[in-house]
């Protein structure tokens, strides 16, 4: 899959989007570990439409949440049965559901 993570980097970059990449082996990503997704602060439309994509929400509503988050703020998604998501949380603070 590396051709696959090189593109969502390459996506991530051109649309000015940071990106967390974390996997249990450093050889390969599988689809099955890509359960979660973090967001951070976007600047612009566009950026938030990219990020929108890369974690698989849609709609005005989801690129609005996305361009109000601070600095050093993070939306979570997670498609686990039985994790927490979406929601926001700040390196120390309190989570809250989106």
């Amino acid at each position: 899959m590396r051709a696959d993570v090189d593109g969502v980097l390459a996506l991530g970059r051109f649309a000015g989007i940071s990106c967390i990449v974390a996997s249990g082996d450093t050889g390969y990503v599988p689809r099955g570990h890509a359960a979660f997704k973090l967001a951070g602060h976007i600047t612009g439309v566009d950026a938030a439409r990219a990020a929108c994509k890369l974690v698989g929400q849609r709609g005005r509503d989801w690129e609005d949440i996305l361009l109000a988050l601070d600095s050093y703020q993070w939306a979570y998604f997670d498609d686990r049965p039985g994790f927490p998501g979406p929601c926001t949380f700040t390196a120390g603070g309190e989570t809250v559901s989106l």
